[in-house]
């Protein structure tokens, strides 16, 4: 299982790299990341998960450092919970997403 899970997230890895975003991103981020030496991270909301475009880790010791195509439950995350804070109340379902 462990194995088939690695290969997806590297699958996931290369479409993300031919997405232009992360890239154009990537300056803003690094620049955010030195300004206040914090984890910063681009992600988007799919479903009840949180999907990692590009990640900028911190120096800091102590740090969540989620990889680009990894795929975290949304409320387990400060990203997720930010997302799911904003998320219009005719889209949260208690099923699928828990807040």
């Amino acid at each position: 299982m462990y194995h088939l899970g690695s290969r997806l997230m590297e699958m996931a890895f290369l479409v993300l790299q031919s997405n232009d975003l992360p890239r154009l991103a990537r300056p803003f981020m690094d620049q955010l990341a030195a300004e206040h030496r914090e984890t910063v991270d681009l992600a988007v909301l799919e479903g009840a998960d949180v999907v990692y475009l590009q990640v900028v880790e911190s120096p800091q010791r102590v740090k969540l450092a989620a990889a680009p195509g990894q795929r975290l439950p949304a409320f387990c995350t400060a990203t997720g919970k930010a997302f799911l804070a904003y998320l219009p109340k005719n889209r949260c379902k208690t099923s699928s997403i828990r807040a």
